[in-house]
């Protein structure tokens, strides 16, 4: 009776959910392994190409004769001509990243010299040339034109012939009047859609409110887009809403918010919008804004939170809100997210992160800024997220009591004799971690902007690591910025408890000849270990 990984077809079900480093693995076991896991490593395919490089490249050849298994493939050209790629039949997905500084378009047949850029036209003549056949097959666009933007003035034209796109991300390209009708009629029918740094000319409004000069509105009719990400410049933020309102099936809204001080007002239109019936099946929210005050009066962003449908994800990225800001939020606003939110970014510290831990029973990713001995102890409950599977989190170990110690214990001016440890706070904060069990990704790096050096947890056996024998499911482990001297014996312990460990971020030693000892150990046992992104 033949065992089942000797079934081609039950091979073939299992490969989509392995590893690229699994998968090369699984290639060099037999032939008829290699036959079944080969074409799968190529379904996600790289290729870098410099200004030297010709067309009998190595990479560019297994490419070319691999290309009936690549799904998804990624272009990055560095100042040299781009390459015919999207002509290949079997390529659905589609990523082609342009040079940030040069944009030089030119046949490859001429790769041996340096093109002669010719602008505008250059783009869409390649283009043109290089539409996907059978009708656009291509499903995912993305394209990044640098310090060019100014070429995409031709490109809509282009682009509007791939039908079959349903995810498009055009970064720092320039929309004018006259490009809209055609830009528009592309968008609408996306389902998926990322402008960021594009620039809007000034005539481009969509809505009557809209108190800059330019004429009517330009032609909207409603959208398709389920997913929407606007970092956009010089489009007005009342026409910003106006698209969102246009959006009757957004289920993600990822909105990088006005740099100047029209702020706070874009929030409560958005707020205003979401009241009048807008974007009923919104339940993924990213809010981003450089502003230090962005959400400075109490009645913005709370209000927002008690307008919108329950949210599985909320990410409010950009500067620290602080105490003040939350204090505002009322139970009833903040509790009626609490059984439905599965993600959670904030840039917050101390008694703030420690409270969202104990009040968010569903919540698999968290990322915040920074928490402290101190205000576990301010804040004495247990952790509610069982189910956490991401945490993103810098602790940090005290040298003096919370507060609440100061207003009960501390009496003579000097540290309560009775106040823990450094080694009995990295215990207990062992023991919190311990509870994760679904825990996948742990991620306790520092900032690397932070000045200060604060103690952190030590990942060595001898300090209370064994407390963390319990994250069986850990696939990643991240201190990045954080001063470990880790030993074989940290390691070995490493790799025996954490089976599902592929992934080391951050130096494991200041010993230069101990760092790469231990590298050696977790590259041998397969783990990827990396002392810096």
């Amino acid at each position: 009776m033949p065992r089942a990984l000797d079934i081609p077809e039950i091979r073939v079900q299992i490969g989509p959910y392995l590893r690229c480093s699994a998968l090369a693995k699984c290639a060099l076991v037999s032939r008829a392994w290699y036959a079944t896991f080969a074409p799968q490593l190529w379904r996600d395919s790289h290729l870098e190409w410099d200004k030297n490089d010709k067309p009998d490249n190595p990479g560019l050849q297994l490419i070319r004769k691999n290309s009936p298994s690549i799904c998804v493939l990624n272009v990055k050209l560095s100042y040299g001509p781009i390459l015919p790629l999207l002509h290949f039949p079997f390529v659905r997905d589609l990523t082609v990243r342009l040079p940030s500084q040069h944009l030089y378009l030119s046949h490859y047949e001429d790769a041996d010299q340096d093109p002669s850029p010719r602008g505008d036209q250059d783009i869409a003549d390649f283009l043109i040339r290089h539409q996907p056949s059978n009708g656009g097959r291509v499903s995912k666009l993305q394209i990044d034109f640098g310090l060019h933007g100014e070429s995409t003035t031709l490109l809509w034209p282009t682009i509007t012939c791939w039908r079959n796109l349903t995810l498009c991300e055009i970064k720092n390209g320039r929309v004018r009047r006259q490009d809209w009708d055609m830009c528009w009629e592309m968008w609408s029918g996306i389902e998926t859609l990322y402008l960021d740094f594009v620039q809007f000319e000034e005539d481009v409004h969509l809505s009557s409110d809209e108190p800059g000069e330019g004429g009517p509105p330009v032609r909207v009719y409603p959208s398709k887009t389920k997913s929407l990400r606007l970092q956009t410049i010089g489009l007005h933020y009342l026409d910003q809403i106006r698209w969102i309102e246009l959006c009757p099936d957004l289920e993600q809204l990822d909105w990088r918010l006005p740099h100047d001080e029209t702020s706070n007002y874009a929030v409560l239109e958005l707020e205003e919008c979401l009241k009048n019936g807008a974007c009923p099946r919104l339940t993924r929210l990213i809010l981003d804004s450089p502003k230090p005050h962005c959400f400075s009066l109490e009645s913005t962003l709370p209000g927002l939170l008690q307008t919108a449908q329950p949210l599985e994800v909320l990410s409010l990225e950009g500067r620290e809100l602080g105490m003040p800001f939350w204090q505002s939020l009322s139970a009833m606003q903040w509790q009626r997210h609490f059984a439905t939110l599965r993600e959670l970014t904030v840039n917050e510290s101390g008694v703030i992160v420690q409270r969202m831990l104990c009040s968010l029973p569903s919540l698999q990713t968290f990322q915040a800024k920074m928490l402290s001995f101190s205000d576990i102890l301010d804040y004495r409950h247990p952790w509610l997220c069982k189910d956490l599977k991401t945490l993103t989190l810098f602790f940090v170990l005290d040298t003096k009591p919370p507060t609440s110690w100061f207003a009960s214990a501390f009496k003579n001016g000097h540290l309560p004799s009775d106040f823990p440890s450094l080694l009995d706070q990295q215990d207990q904060i062992f023991d919190r971690l311990a509870e994760l069990t679904q825990l996948q990704t742990l991620d306790i790096g520092c900032r690397s902007w932070e000045v200060y050096d604060p103690p952190t947890l030590d990942f060595r056996v001898s300090l209370g690591l064994k407390k963390l024998g319990a994250l069986k499911q850990l696939t990643a482990l991240k201190f990045l910025h954080t001063k470990q001297d880790l030993q074989e014996e940290d390691v070995q312990w490493m790799l025996s408890h954490w089976p599902c460990l592929d992934y080391k971020l951050g130096s494991s030693s200041r010993d230069r000849a101990m760092e790469e000892r231990l590298n050696s150990m977790f590259r041998q046992a397969g783990v990827v270990s990396r002392a810096c992104k």
